[in-house]
């Protein structure tokens, strides 16, 4: 008899580790949510694993969401506004941080991101290094610059504006109004499908370039 209770005692440790690990293997989440009182003129990312949604509403006031989904210690907000700008950061190592970011009209997006999607609508101005993900941007009103090691590229203007683009891995389009464009750059393994007019001495430049993807250039769609 002695010998099952220990027996059955065994199984019952051995049960509740299992339990413990597997509840240490699955993640906990929070969701931070705010709205800062200072003024942001641009939102800088610094993001290692998230994906991060800013778009343009139709006040002035800036509403931030960040769910993080970590495995360890609860991470505090990754946000703060510091001198106009809104920086949105990681979470720390075992920790994911995705954020959905409401801003004024006017302002631009900077920064880098290691992995995850970015999605912008309505900015002013683009300037974003990406390692891994894809990058869309709506309705941008002024000039964009975005490199990514491995993700595509989609870039639609609402205003006629300069773009600069560089993929490694993975297709660029740039739908834009219409306007007078120059098209620069050069694709290693890929097409090229330019869908509108060219011009050498045109105001505005779409330099667009790719290791391994295609590149189409095409008027931004009619409403």
């Amino acid at each position: 008899m002695a010998r099952a209770s220990m027996a059955l005692a065994g199984v019952a440790l051995i049960g509740f580790g299992v339990l413990l690990a597997s509840a240490r293997l699955l993640p906990s989440s929070e969701l931070h949510a705010g709205e800062p009182d200072e003024r942001v003129d641009s939102v800088e990312l610094a993001t290692r694993s998230g994906d991060v949604r800013v778009r343009v509403g139709t006040g002035d006031s800036v509403r931030v969401e960040q769910r993080v989904s970590y495995w360890w210690r609860p991470p505090g907000p990754g946000y703060e506004v510091r001198d106009g700008t809104l920086l949105l950061e990681d979470c720390g190592r075992f920790c994911d941080a995705d954020y959905d970011v409401v801003v004024p009209d006017g302002v631009t997006v900077t920064g880098a991101v290691r992995s995850g999607d970015v999605e912008l609508t309505g900015v002013a101005g683009i300037e974003l290094q990406a390692r891994s993900g894809a990058v869309t941007a709506r309705d941008v009103t002024g000039p964009v610059r975005v490199t990514s090691r491995s993700g595509g590229i989609d870039i639609g203007l609402a205003e006629p504006a300069d773009v600069t683009a560089e993929a490694r891995s993975g297709d660029v389009t740039v739908s834009v109004p219409d306007a007078r464009y120059r098209v620069d750059g050069s694709s290693r393994s890929g097409e090229r499908r330019i869908e509108i007019p060219t011009e050498p001495d045109a105001e505005h430049d779409l330099t667009l370039d790719t290791r391994s993807g295609t590149v189409t250039v095409r008027p931004t769609p009619a409403p």
